[in-house]
């Protein structure tokens, strides 16, 4: 290639040259990620990233596991919690709930079948546990046992709304049981979070 007076190059001369015929060649330029840059980049996925499905495919076209495409990983901590620990935390939530009914009326017959407004009591307690410790610190008491966190998808504190939301969902019962793709339950979906695995 040859080179000008004062030993520049031609104008364009080094760039990959599109299209066009002589004279009207366009010059391509881009960001160039170096072997350095690309190790400073993080692999793993951001809660709510839809990753890259291991046959190459975007992960809807091809579900590898529950909560793939809501960007956690197949297991260890972050993964989606199972259902033995989930069901685990809600029996250890609802024995506290019905110990601390029991504390507060000393009265054995709120364990028998709800006729008054106190055999609510247990229900109404579990309620209140599981929102207030959902909102404030991620995850009920039964949870926390479990090593379970509830959290939201953009990675924001649940807070009380959406705490209210879930837990007011979970005494419906049925939402619970309306499981996605994603194992995720309707009370989850509607409320923005999701249950995985605290470690």
């Amino acid at each position: 290639m040859g080179v000008g007076p004062g030993g520049r190059s031609p104008r364009g001369a080094g760039s990959t040259q599109v299209g066009g015929g002589p004279g009207r060649a366009k010059p391509v330029r881009g960001r160039i990620h170096t072997a350095a840059s690309l190790d400073g980049m993080s692999a793993q996925p951001h809660l709510g990233d839809t990753p890259k499905s291991p046959v190459g495919g975007e992960s809807g076209d091809a579900l590898g596991y529950a909560g793939q495409r809501l960007g956690l990983p197949a297991t260890g901590r972050g993964a989606l919690a199972g259902w033995g620990a989930r069901i685990a935390a809600l029996l250890i939530d609802w024995l506290v709930a019905n110990l601390a009914a029991f504390a507060l009326v000393r009265d054995a017959a709120i364990w028998q079948a709800p006729v008054t407004a106190v055999d609510f009591l247990p229900l109404a307690v579990f309620g209140l546990e599981t929102w207030l410790m959902t909102a404030f610190v991620g995850a009920s008491i039964g949870q926390r046992v479990r090593h379970l966190v509830v959290a939201r998808l953009d990675g924001q504190p649940v807070g009380l709304v959406r705490g209210f939301v879930r837990a007011a969902l979970v005494l419906l019962v049925v939402p619970v049981l309306i499981v996605d793709a994603d194992g995720r339950g309707l009370h989850d979906r509607l409320a923005g979070t999701v249950l995985v695995r605290g470690r």
